[in-house]
């Protein structure tokens, strides 16, 4: 009935805290100085956002490879007792 859902990793929370914090620092220093952003500025923010994410897509790999290293290391575990 439901279309079935797509299960995808995230990137590691501590990584998306940071970024959303430089992001967050950029946006109060622009605020409170009245600073109009330069070219300079504007070619770090894209960088800065398009080296997060490579990180993040990075990250989000590296923990759905360890997610289901995890679940086949578990399949493979056999259960004592299974046949009492």
């Amino acid at each position: 009935m439901f279309p079935r859902r797509r299960t995808s990793d995230l990137p590691h929370p501590l990584l998306v805290v940071g970024a959303v914090l430089v992001l967050g620092g950029l946006l109060l220093y622009v605020l409170r100085t009245g600073h109009r952003v330069s070219t300079l500025e504007a070619i770090l923010l894209v960088v800065f956002v398009l080296v997060f994410s490579r990180v993040s897509r990075w990250s989000a790999r590296r923990r759905k490879e360890k997610r289901l290293r995890e679940l086949e290391e578990l399949r493979r575990t056999p259960i004592l007792r299974i046949n009492e």
